[in-house]
């Protein structure tokens, strides 16, 4: 009787947390990624194109570009032959 409908329920559920988890470490990827020091100007530049500072940052690498170019699709590591998704910041 369980097959008829329950586990579908069930499935739903196991779902709907495993997407809130995947959802939730993404985020913390990014976090992560946008909290290095290399990108201090990014949020510096954010307030001074708001108009709240004068201050203009040094010029900053686009954290997408930077992290996703080309030259960043082979793992640093030495020997290993994995595919690398994102350069570290």
């Amino acid at each position: 009787p369980l097959d008829v409908y329950v586990f579908r329920i069930w499935k739903n559920f196991a779902k709907r947390f495993s997407d809130i988890v995947l959802l939730l470490e993404i985020q913390s990827l990014i976090h992560n990624q946008l909290s290095s020091l290399r990108r201090q100007n990014l949020f510096k530049y954010s307030w001074f194109k708001s108009g709240y500072t004068n201050e203009r940052p040094d010029e900053f690498e686009n954290p997408v570009h930077f992290s996703f170019d080309e030259t960043s699709t082979k793992c640093n590591i030495e020997d290993c032959n994995n595919i690398a998704v994102v350069r570290c910041s």
